[in-house]
C-alpha cells in the first residue's frame, strides 16, 4: 500500500533492536499510523483489543503478547 510519509524514519529501522507496534483496534486512523510505523521500521505489528488506546490495561492479553515478543527477541527470531 502506498502511504504518504506520515512517519519519518530517523534510524529506527537500522538501529538493530526489535520493535513491537501495538494498538487497540478501535480507530482506523490509529491502525493506519501503527501499520505505517511497523512497515517503515521493520517492526512487528499486533492488535490487542479491549481497552481502546490503553492496550496495556487489557492485562493478561497484552502481557502474553509482550512476553512472547520479548522471548522471541532474545532468541533472535520473529
Amino acid at each position: 500500500m502506498n502511504r504518504p510519509a506520515l512517519i519519518e524514519d530517523r534510524g529506527c529501522s537500522a538501529a538493530g533492536f526489535p520493535i513491537l507496534v501495538v494498538s487497540g483496534g478501535h480507530r482506523q486512523a490509529f491502525e493506519d499510523i501503527c501499520d505505517a510505523i511497523a512497515e517503515r521500521t521493520g517492526g512487528e505489528r499486533a492488535v490487542c483489543p479491549g481497552m481502546d488506546h490503553l492496550v496495556s490495561d487489557t492485562g493478561a492479553p497484552f502481557n502474553e503478547l509482550l512476553e512472547d515478543f520479548l522471548e522471541r527477541a532474545e532468541r533472535g527470531s520473529k
